[in-house]
């Protein structure tokens, strides 16, 4: 038996070992999960969104928009989910998500490539990313 867990600290795990928290494991498994199912959905939806508005060239920078929109939501949702809490934060962004999905397929059945551009780049901005939240999950910030 090892000192540490003589003294009642808790045994360092594996996941420990590679820099990720016991406590944000779960958090992990996620944020991976929702990434596969953006990834899948990107290559899914970018035929449709070409053949919908009869324009293949814009369809590079309407993924591109919603990934670097990804990137901002993962990191603000940490901060919102602290401020509101996290069951609040999921439940405005699911209302605004769907708002935002029923504007996207709304577009596409106008054709309107400004409009498809927009409500598909805001989109990813109030999905609920508060797996993260140091709060949440018991740790505090140095």
């Amino acid at each position: 038996m090892s000192a540490a867990v003589a003294m009642g600290q808790p045994r360092e795990t594996r996941l420990d070992r590679v820099g990720i928290p016991y406590v944000l494991r779960w958090g992990f498994v996620g944020v991976l999960v929702f990434m596969i199912g953006h990834g899948v959905e990107a290559s899914l939806v970018a035929p449709h969104i070409g053949a919908g508005l009869r324009n293949t060239s814009v369809v590079p920078t309407i993924v591109a928009a919603y990934g670097v929109t990804v990137i901002v939501a993962s990191y603000l949702s940490g901060a919102l989910s602290d401020l509101m809490g996290p069951r609040r934060v999921m439940a405005l962004g699911f209302a605004i998500w769907v708002v935002f999905e029923g504007a996207f397929l709304y577009s596409l059945s106008l054709r309107s490539i400004p409009l498809v551009t927009t409500s598909r780049r805001h989109r990813p901005l109030v999905q609920p990313r508060v797996s993260v939240s140091p709060r949440r999950n018991g740790l505090r910030r140095t």
